[in-house]
């Protein structure tokens, strides 16, 4: 590259930057970037490829990389496979009808992926343990390093197909901590946005640095959802809930009862119950919302059932916190073209609900609403609080 070209090579690319730093997940967020090119807030975080045609990688491993480049190539290929198994227990892929949609005139989502040599040109190339010009340039303007980058180096809003970096240092010696960051950073290229499940958590590296094979969540690498931090519940699904306060003597998972209102404790009296645990179970979401709330000792035994009937809550202005792509469409022939946000999902996710648990003939007011994992929230008219209570 000449001079003249070198330059006009880092002003294009400095201007994409720069578009990427204006939003907010452009931004190290203490972990995983997603420098995403594009002008628009909103292209941030669209899908990378759309179409049947397989996303063609690569994979360069430095010397020196505390794995084999056997062992990351394998690495990668079950990140792909892990995410598609998550987007089809969900039922993300496929253009949603959900806003009004024809949906035949949208590409489906690239959940198929390829291994070629990196002579071949591939649309996506992993930096692993090395970098390029393009990636060192990315990271001096920006604040930190992260322990991981996903950068598109623009967006093309005619093939919906991208030109693009997933960069990983040498940060660890751990495989599972690296294997938790690619997964990361393939879930920008698929769309996902932080704080939306575990592995997708903004403040990924710094769990990353301070996790030990000793804490609870060190099972959950490598996975894209915990037990504390399902991406949504299906239904059928439970999950465990707790009050912020955690209480000596009681096992993990479960608290004192004397964390649970008076209002909601085993009818009729039992004896004494030192510790209890609760897990939330959503019974339908057709025509009806229905939850129940069941308390068991912590040992397992049953103590107690409340149900509850919720209705899905307004979205506001907010864009689905499922995969999408805000693009130029020809949503019916031979219109002129707009732009459309398109989500990926064919039921809503992270949609906050309203509705009310009964005990005996009393209506309890409650909510339930996502961010970094459930919180259902329980008016008590005679305390005038509400409990609160969080996935674990």
């Amino acid at each position: 590259m000449t001079a003249a070209g070198r330059c006009v090579f880092l002003v294009m690319l400095m201007c994409e930057v720069l578009y990427a730093r204006a939003a907010p997940a452009g931004k190290p967020d203490s972990g995983g970037w997603s420098g995403n090119g594009g002008g628009l807030y909103q292209v941030n975080d669209n899908v990378w490829y759309l179409g049947s045609e397989a996303i063609r990688y690569c994979v360069r491993v430095g010397e020196g990389f505390p794995l084999p480049a056997a062992d990351v190539e394998e690495m990668i290929r079950r990140g792909f496979r892990t995410w598609q198994q998550f987007f089809s227990r969900y039922q993300i892929g496929s253009p949603s009808t959900l806003n009004g949609l024809l949906p035949g005139y949208f590409p489906h989502m690239t959940l198929v992926s390829r291994e070629v040599a990196c002579a071949d040109k591939p649309e996506l190339e992993f930096y692993i343990g090395l970098d390029n010009e393009e990636l060192r340039l990315y990271r001096s303007l920006n604040e930190s390093d992260g322990y991981g980058l996903a950068l598109r180096r623009s967006y093309d809003h005619a093939r919906h197909r991208q030109q693009g970096y997933v960069w990983i240092p040498a940060f660890s010696q751990d495989a599972r901590k690296i294997e938790h960051m690619l997964l990361h950073e393939l879930g920008h290229i698929f769309g996902m946005k932080h704080d939306t499940v575990f592995v997708m958590d903004r403040h990924v590296a710094l769990t990353l640095k301070k996790i030990t094979n000793a804490d609870a969540a060190y099972a959950f690498l490598g996975k894209v959802e915990a037990d504390f931090w399902p991406f949504d519940m299906m239904t059928g699904s439970q999950i465990a809930l707790m009050p912020e306060a955690q209480t000596p003597g009681c096992s993990t998972g479960s608290f004192s009862l004397g964390y649970v209102p008076y209002n909601f404790h085993p009818r009729p009296p039992m004896r004494l119950v030192p510790c209890a645990r609760l897990h939330l179970q959503r019974n339908s979401e057709a025509l009806a919302n229905n939850f129940q709330l069941n308390m068991t000792n912590e040992n397992g035994q049953w103590l107690q059932t409340i149900f509850g009937t919720f209705q899905m809550l307004e979205a506001g202005d907010d864009l689905p916190m499922v995969p999408g792509t805000l693009s130029t469409w020809q949503n019916v022939p031979r219109t002129p073209m707009q732009w459309v946000f398109v989500p990926y999902a064919l039921r809503n996710m992270h949609t906050q609900l309203s509705g009310y648990f009964i005990v005996g003939m009393i209506r309890y007011p409650a909510r339930i609403s996502w961010k970094r994992g459930l919180s259902l929230e329980i008016f008590i008219p005679d305390q005038a609080r509400w409990w609160v209570i969080h996935s674990v």
